[in-house]
């Protein structure tokens, strides 16, 4: 979705500008995953299938599968090597919180990845 790749970018720049964590460009390399996800209530992805009919051998059909969601944005960080099966190190919701230039998501990580540092 291009709202989606527009937060990656905006995520990419408020970490970059952190300057905490380098970006990695292979997944090898990566020793966490950030998952990012624009909020969207519904989108649609049009699409043909066929299927049989009554009056037809086989009739052409429009459909759309429904993606749904939260409509807040989400941001969640995850250890690499047990992937975005394992579970989230840490995970927020906010509307229009990966909007730039403030990408809220990113400043409340940032926020909690200090405070988890200032524990003995």
């Amino acid at each position: 979705m291009p709202d989606d790749r527009e937060a990656v970018v905006a995520v990419q720049n408020a970490i970059k500008k952190w300057g905490k964590y380098e970006l990695a460009y292979k997944p090898e390399d990566a020793d966490l995953i950030l998952l990012v996800r624009k909020g969207r209530i519904v989108a649609t992805q049009p699409q043909m299938r066929l299927g049989k009919s009554s009056t037809t051998p086989w009739e052409v059909s429009r459909a759309a599968p429904v993606n749904a969601g939260d409509a807040r944005d989400m941001l969640a960080m995850f250890e690499a090597e047990k992937g975005l099966d394992g579970p989230a190190l840490w995970r927020n919701f906010v509307s229009g919180g990966l909007d730039a230039p403030d990408v809220q998501l990113v400043q409340q990580l940032r926020k909690a990845v200090e405070e988890a540092a200032k524990v003995p």
